[in-house]
């Protein structure tokens, strides 16, 4: 059975089971029976497949017993976990990856488990490596053989199926031990993270929980993450488990979640920017870049006094280029906001052999690494120390982009170095200065840049990692935790929903809005301004019939301008035109002086074919707009069409002398000529129409066509019109 067949089946058994459509999960888990040919997994589906028949049995038959219900919903329990042991089996047996291979290899044995409970029972973890691994010649040698081991621990714990509770109580008290460094229990959470999400298992639910109430900053945040997702991906399972979803409850409320969720939603545009960023801003860096070089003279930014006065041609060259000046400003604000403005670049720094190594890809980043120190081993004190401190306190980039920055530093010239050690020595000074600022709040800034960097670690390792097909990319589903009964039932008040739903709004994901809003309604949450928000939502979805309900309803607090406009656009678009006209009429008693609103009245009228109508309001738009020539577009088609040819004629001629004329004006004018028996001027006129850039001979003759019914109207014969359309075509 191919993968994605086998994670297709997989995922269906779970969702028959928890539809309690256990028959058919029970056919289509034999398929995968089938497959493996494993005598312990058959003698386990037989037997649960007897009990189901026997539950049947004896509840057709109505005999009493209080243990169904419990033995029901045992079943499915057992059910889900056979199903996902089935699919791990084939998995492995397959061979489906270089990953599978080092878990195949590390559930022969728990060594390194043995090796874990050694070092946290003595006081020293230096002390206790030197006798669990061979002793140590240096420093380095004694860093190097940690960062080993605990990247043999890395696989471990994370691919672990299942944990004794034995194991699950030593990893409480590797967490809790101040013994081992920091960055490798950080590193230890994220395996214990992506098992959570990989293999469903409630002992590990109940660690994350455990961990983010009880763990430092930088575990807590780490676990948070992970325990999000992993609830999202099992989501419709915990309903089996009444004891994990007591012990989320403790949860419940907890400030990292909106941190969190709206990271989630950031991270889903990280494409959409990236492709923004190399489309849009980045070639008007390069196109600009040469000058910038000239007149900014680069290479002479920091003089030899070491003066840091700032050089004026910088704002110079800025005003000289406003775009580019608001292109950058915007990457800025994206950048404070947490947007990851940085994948599309270091994403092409990801093939160093340090990245090779998946536990990589989630190690906190940390001066004292013996990487970093040999990277930097040639660079001068100074740089060195304000580079790597620098890096370390920075809430500007995630840990895996800090290892690229880092690796990729030593091949810069001395004269960036230069540039970078000023911009590192300025932004020690801003951290300093915030971290005299208030305590509660600078804690609350650290979680939430945290989660930040680290949602932005996990999607460059699920898009970037080299063997990152071998993973359930979490980033690909849908990620919609709005619709998870988890969420709605630990996570998520009505006060949160509207923060994230105005952030998806004003991110222009309207149809998961629209779906937030529809919550809120159901909840309870009635208010013309949700009610407005989700109809627009719908609008831009082109569903505008729920556009339409939720316009009536914002309109039953106060009638406005905008709520008539927008149930008249709705009309409009499914071409009701009489009821578009009533609410365009109810926004003019409002308004009766609003250009905006007389010009979609002419238009709806001018749709409705209702064209002397029209063409009043087109002169009561003509009168406030003051002439303007746009204006003069459809009078001049209405007084054509209605025969009132000399005073089409005069804003014609208006239109074309004002050299903001188009195809359709000149085509229009052609025809007036047409209808006057000035043919060979009208063929001119088309043939100067069809010449315009952007114009081509089928656009001009499926326009012809359309006006076809008017030029017969007023008089052309039919063997005229085929006459001139034959001439066109020989000259054009």
């Amino acid at each position: 059975m191919k993968k994605n067949k086998l994670k297709e089946t997989h995922s269906e058994i779970i969702n028959l089971l928890c539809n309690k459509q256990v028959a058919e999960a029970l056919a289509a888990l034999k398929t995968m029976l089938d497959e493996a040919q494993n005598d312990n997994f058959i003698i386990q589906y037989d037997n649960y497949v007897n009990t189901y028949q026997m539950l049947l049995k004896y509840t057709i038959k109505r005999v009493e017993d209080p243990q169904r219900p419990f033995i029901y919903t045992l079943l499915i329990k057992n059910l889900l976990e056979l199903n996902d042991k089935i699919k791990e089996y084939l998995v492995e047996e397959v061979n489906m990856g270089t990953t599978l291979n080092k878990k195949t290899i590390l559930s022969k044995s728990r060594s390194v488990f043995q090796n874990l409970d050694e070092i946290v029972k003595v006081d020293s973890l230096s002390d206790d490596l030197s006798e669990i691994i061979p002793a140590f010649e240096t420093e380095k040698d004694n860093n190097q053989d940690k960062a080993d081991f605990y990247n043999e621990l890395f696989y471990m714990v994370w691919l672990s199926d299942h944990f004794t509770e034995e194991e699950a109580e030593l990893l409480k008290r590797f967490f809790k031990s101040r013994h081992s460094e920091w960055y490798f229990r950080v590193l230890i959470v994220s395996a214990l993270a992506l098992n959570a999400m990989r293999y469903f298992q409630p002992l590990k639910m109940h660690l994350l929980t455990e961990l983010i109430l009880e763990a430092e900053t930088q575990i807590a945040e780490r676990a948070f993450t992970g325990l999000m997702f992993a609830l999202y991906i099992h989501d419709r399972r915990l309903k089996y488990y009444p004891e994990t979803e007591k012990i989320i409850a403790a949860l419940k409320g907890h400030v990292f979640t909106r941190f969190f969720i709206i990271q989630v939603i950031k991270a889903q545009d990280t494409e959409k920017f990236s492709k923004k960023f190399r489309e849009e801003i980045m070639p008007d860096i390069i196109k600009h870049a040469p000058k910038i070089q000239d007149k900014l003279e680069l290479d002479d930014i920091l003089p030899d006094n070491g003066e840091d006065e700032k050089n004026p041609k910088w704002r110079q060259i800025l005003n000289e280029n406003p775009d580019l000046m608001d292109k950058l400003e915007e990457l800025s604000k994206l950048q404070m906001e947490g947007t990851d403005v940085f994948m599309s670049t270091f994403a092409m720094l990801k093939n160093f052999s340090f990245f090779k190594t998946m536990p990589h890809w989630f190690l906190p980043f940390y001066k004292e690494n013996n990487m970093v120190a040999s990277v930097l081993a040639e660079e001068d004190e100074d740089f060195r120390m304000t580079f790597l401190e620098a890096l370390e306190k920075s809430g500007h980039m995630c840990n895996s982009d800090k290892y690229s920055f880092c690796l990729n530093v030593k091949d810069l010239p001395a004269t960036q170095k230069k540039v970078m050690l000023q911009m590192f020595k300025q932004e020690l000074e801003s951290i300093n200065e915030v971290n005299e600022d208030d305590d509660l709040l600078n804690r609350s800034l650290l979680s939430k840049r945290i989660i930040t960097a680290y949602i932005q670690d996990l999607y460059r390792f699920f898009k970037l990692y080299r063997e990152k097909n071998e993973f359930d990319d979490i980033f690909s589903y849908k990620l919609d935790f709005y619709n998870k009964e988890f969420f709605q039932k630990y996570f998520a008040d009505n006060d949160l929903l509207v923060k994230v739903v105005d952030f998806y709004f004003e991110s222009s994901h309207f149809n998961e809005a629209a779906e937030i809003y529809c919550l809120l309604i159901n909840n309870g949450r009635h208010t013309q301004t949700i009610f407005e928000k989700a109809g627009f939502a719908f609008l831009q979805l082109a569903k505008y019939d729920d556009a339409i309900e939720m316009f009536k309803k914002a309109e039953l607090f106060e009638s406005t301008t905008w709520i008539n406009l927008k149930i008249a656009q709705c009309y409009t678009k499914k071409g009701n035109y009489s009821e578009a006209l009533f609410y365009l009429k109810e926004a003019e008693k409002i308004d009766p002086d609003n250009s905006k609103i007389q010009l979609q009245i002419a238009n709806t009228y001018l749709s409705m074919e209702e064209v002397d109508t029209a063409l009043s309001h087109y002169f009561k738009l003509e009168l406030l707009t003051a002439s303007n020539p746009k204006v003069m577009r459809p009078i001049s088609w209405c007084l054509f069409v209605l025969g009132r040819f000399e005073e089409a004629e005069n804003y014609f001629n208006n239109i074309i002398s004002s050299n903001q004329f188009n195809k359709y004006d000149l085509m229009n004018y052609g025809h007036l000529l047409l209808a006057t028996g000035r043919d060979e001027q009208a063929t001119t006129c088309y043939l100067k129409c069809i010449q315009l850039k952007g114009n081509s001979f089928e656009d001009f003759l499926h326009s012809f066509y359309q006006d076809k019914k008017h030029l017969l109207k007023h008089g052309v014969s039919e063997e005229t019109l085929n006459f001139i359309l034959e001439y066109i075509r020989m000259n054009k």
